[in-house]
């Protein structure tokens, strides 16, 4: 889960995370090491089209509400790592589009630096949602079991293993009115798999 600076003074919400925002001190940090990245994606953008969602060991990750996207700047791994950890959130998105939140398309600047793209989507992970709601009702807590239950059987079906199922790495998604909520799985960097044309991975 990014983690953010604190401050009195925060940038405007996004709707991928109602709960992760940033500082505009850290937004305007973070623009000064990435941004030109960003803005060879689209290059008429400026740093107001984007927000800074969070920080963390691998780069930062961006959204822009323009295209309903979430850019991961992968700026602090291996090469190699980045690489194996892309395809393989490609293929599992791929094959699970609407229980998984993977990357959909990558772009690589030098060997040096990897921005991965991904769908926008409304929502919080699982340990904000209980520390918002203070818990999760038995009812939703089911749901959420048999929903991520068939997910892994399915990863595991083929030979995927995600091994860093927590609550940081699930993702509750949200519906425009709130009304419908889903569980769905991120974060793919620890992932094994023996599958035949994906590189193996281990943690």
């Amino acid at each position: 889960s990014p983690q953010c600076n604190t401050s009195t003074q925060r940038a405007p919400a996004s709707n991928y995370s109602f709960y992760n925002m940033c500082t505009i001190d850290a937004h305007k940090e973070a623009w000064k090491l990435h941004g030109q990245y960003l803005r060879a994606l689209m290059p008429y953008s400026t740093m107001s089209k984007y927000r800074l969602l969070g920080t963390g060991h691998s780069g930062t990750v961006w959204t822009t509400q323009q295209y309903q996207t979430v850019f991961k700047v992968f700026t602090h791994k291996r090469f190699e790592d980045v690489s194996r950890e892309i395809v393989v959130s490609q293929y599992v998105q791929s094959i699970l589009p609407k229980r998984v939140i993977g990357y959909t398309t990558c772009h690589l600047y030098n060997k040096q630096v990897c921005v991965a793209q991904m769908d926008l989507c409304t929502g919080v992970d699982l340990h904000d949602f209980r520390v918002r709601n203070m818990g999760v009702t038995r009812r939703l807590a089911l749901r959420w079991i048999k929903e991520l239950g068939t997910t892994l059987h399915i990863l595991h079906s083929q030979n995927i293993y995600h091994n860093d199922v927590k609550a940081e790495n699930i993702f509750i998604c949200m519906s425009a009115l709130k009304t419908e909520v889903q569980a769905k799985l991120i974060d793919f960097e620890f992932t094994s798999t023996t599958t035949p044309n994906l590189p193996t991975i281990t943690s």
